[in-house]
């Protein structure tokens, strides 16, 4: 199945020593901070009626420290502002809400140094995201709210939890551990690497008209002039790496890649979405020549100089119809906040502000990019996993996206008739989650799409690790059914669905942040069994970046693809293939 449909990118890291320089650099004074709205008083979303901001653990300032948050109830340190006496006068101001404040004023950072949130907010390269109550050229002008007693509330540990408290929280995670034995999982994927950086995400496409699946792959971390990497399938699980394959000289790198027509030439093209430079699409000819197509994409190209900072950076990328005319669209998730190139090498102190989403269509007849606009994401939006599906069955190809931030439940973006798009608000998503992956599958033969998500949680002090999958119902309602849940914090990054045994019902494969494959069969009604199997092996201390399924050697039933990569891996990583077969009896 093609992987704009069933597939996603998994996360990766950022680099958190980049958060003390920018700071550094951008901030005259302590940073300032302000206590969370309450849901009751947050704006909402015209379009999906959802809050807009919710009262959630704010998005750490890089990937990385997304991905390992602070235990719950370790001693957290104080900030300067925290410290502060009250106003200088002594006289406090009151809010709508009845919250106490004083106005304070501060050297305003340096342009790009700071991100523009909602509600008159802004967030510095600390992290720390505060109210203002004027502005002008020189100064900032900042609420500043009263807690009481504020160095004793941090100092001190929370309570511990009640153990009728623990096992509430533990009912919540229980779910049917069936298991079932019809699928045995083959190694093959002859002319497949067995070592290199494989991150973050791969295509199972036709990229050379032969009507055969291949595997198209962007660079590979840690390569010196790392290129595109596309590998021609025989058609009965074999590969050969297109060697004749010729690309513009681009300063590439890992990521991610979509494969589609973008051109309507009827020959198969790439979208690459780059770590920290942006994105970039280059067009074939069908028989390995491809040529850069770049022009209006946001990118980060040839010598890097202060101030060359791209708007827009991604590691998560898919190729649809948006508009329904035929050839494909791109669409890319932003990587985060600091995802820029020229900030991480010290040539700017400028922020990066990739938050959300991009969708570019390519104009024939201008020979550039444009912007399809419109949409609505959550303020906050980034991650490493993206896919692309009708969920509401209307006809039109929807969203989801992965969130590298905890607690954000705004996964799915419906397609509007007049082509803009609005995100809902998926509250069975767990609490205190990242929601590392994201999956599509028609789980319930109902006609819609159904949304499956992989995490990270931690709740009452206790870290698991899941898989869930919400049932698409009416009036943008989601019935969550735990397909699978594990003590510990490994973490499922990558996702992809298909139909493994043949029997017509969508099927799941997960991937760990420790190397671990796991399959689980559909039974077309929602419900999942985890096959028990050994044939799936890991690779020690690797992560699964992406998984793939689909037909690879004309059997009809679906093969699985694999990326590992890693800093611990043996020999940094591979490319795995394995065929399904049924059992034996």
């Amino acid at each position: 199945m093609p992987r704009n449909v069933h597939r996603l990118a998994s996360a990766a890291s950022g680099r958190l020593t980049l958060l003390v320089a920018l700071a550094a650099a951008a901030l005259a004074l302590p940073a300032l901070g302000q206590e969370p709205t309450p849901p009751a008083a947050q704006p909402q979303d015209p379009v999906t009626a959802q809050p807009q901001d919710p009262v959630t653990a704010q998005p750490p300032a890089t990937a990385e420290a997304a991905s390992v948050p602070a235990e719950p109830g370790a001693e957290q340190p104080l900030r300067p502002w925290q410290r502060q006496e009250g106003p200088p006068d002594g006289k406090w101001l009151t809010d709508a809400q009845g919250r106490q404040y004083y106005v304070r004023k501060f050297a305003r950072p340096a342009e790009g140094a700071y991100l523009r949130l909602e509600g008159n907010r802004v967030r510095l390269p600390g992290g720390v995201a505060f109210e203002l109550v004027d502005e002008d050229a020189e100064f900032f002008y900042a609420k500043i709210y009263r807690v009481d007693n504020i160095e004793t509330r941090l100092s001190r540990k929370k309570a511990e939890p009640t153990p009728e408290q623990l096992a509430a929280k533990e009912a919540e995670y229980r779910f049917e551990a069936r298991e079932s034995d019809r699928v045995r999982f083959v190694p093959f994927g002859e002319g497949l690497p067995n070592q290199g950086q494989w991150r973050n995400g791969f295509e199972l496409a036709d990229v050379n008209g032969d009507r055969k699946t291949d595997i198209a792959h962007g660079g590979t971390r840690r390569t010196m002039a790392p290129v595109p990497n596309l590998f021609i399938g025989d058609g009965k699980g074999a590969f050969r790496y297109w060697q004749e394959a010729t690309y513009p000289r681009q300063p590439y790198d890992y990521g991610d890649v979509a494969v589609g027509d973008f051109n309507g030439d009827g020959k198969a093209d790439l979208a690459l979405a780059i770590h920290l430079r942006g994105l970039l699409a280059l067009f074939g000819d069908g028989k390995g020549a491809f040529r850069l197509a770049g022009e209006g994409l946001s990118f980060e190209a040839g010598q890097l100089q202060p101030g060359n900072v791209t708007q827009f950076s991604s590691r998560a990328i898919v190729a649809l119809d948006w508009d329904r005319d035929g050839d494909q669209e791109i669409l890319a998730l932003a990587e985060g906040p600091m995802g820029s190139f020229a900030a991480q090498k010290g040539l700017t102190n400028r922020m990066q502000q990739s938050y959300g989403v991009a969708l570019y269509d390519f104009d024939t007849e201008t020979g550039k990019w444009v912007v399809l606009g419109g949409g609505k994401t959550h303020p906050e939006l980034f991650g490493d996993s993206l896919v692309a599906a009708d969920f509401d069955g209307d006809g039109r190809i929807d969203f989801a996206a992965g969130s590298n931030s905890r607690s954000n439940k705004a996964l799915v973006h419906l397609h509007h008739e007049d082509g803009s798009w609005g995100y809902l608000w998926v509250e069975p998503v767990r609490d205190r989650a990242f929601a590392r992956a994201v999956g599509a599958g028609d789980f319930d033969g109902d006609g819609k799409a159904d949304l499956a998500v992989g995490y990270q949680s931690v709740e009452l002090g206790v870290w698991r690790s899941g898989i869930d999958v919400m049932l698409s119902r009416p009036e943008a309602a989601w019935e969550r059914r735990t397909v699978y849940v594990e003590a510990g914090r490994e973490g499922f990054y990558s996702l992809a669905t298909g139909d493994l045994d043949g029997d017509g019902h969508a099927d799941l494969t997960a991937g760990t942040g420790d190397g671990r494959v796991f399959a689980f069969l559909g039974d077309g009604k929602g419900g999942f069994s985890r096959e028990a199997t050994d044939d799936l092996a890991a690779e020690a201390g690797c992560r699964v970046y992406d998984l793939g399924i689909t037909d690879l050697d004309g059997d009809r039933r679906g093969d699985l693809v694999a990326a590992f990569a890693g800093e611990q891996c043996p020999d940094g990583g591979r490319l795995s293939a394995w065929a399904s077969r049924a059992p034996r009896r």
